[in-house]
């Protein structure tokens, strides 16, 4: 049986790394305000193993309410949790212009 790998212990944060993120993750709620950005869930750079080069941050789908974990980078884009809501979310919105058009 292999050995089996451990992670680095993550460092605590101090106080004012805590507040930077937290103005940090405002400013982005208010730069992006359909977004439904989980609060206190910005992480720095190499915090997240699936994210290690970029800062991260948790959204809630638009759709079902599920948490999602995505590059501050890629905030502009993503709205929902995976590709399903995202195609249900397409399917409703061309019903409703359907539906607007027979009006």
């Amino acid at each position: 049986m292999a050995a089996r790998k451990t992670r680095k212990p993550r460092k605590a944060k101090t106080t004012t790394e805590t507040a930077e993120l937290t103005a940090e993750e405002q400013a982005l709620q208010d730069k992006y305000p359909a977004r439904r950005i989980v609060p206190g869930s910005l992480l720095n750079a190499g915090e997240d193993p699936h994210h290690p080069k970029g800062r991260t941050l948790e959204i809630r789908c638009e759709r079902c309410d599920e948490p999602r974990r995505i590059g501050t980078s890629d905030l502009f884009q993503v709205r929902f949790c995976g590709p399903e809501c995202k195609k249900e979310a397409k399917k409703e919105a061309k019903k409703e212009a359907k539906g607007e058009d027979k009006k």
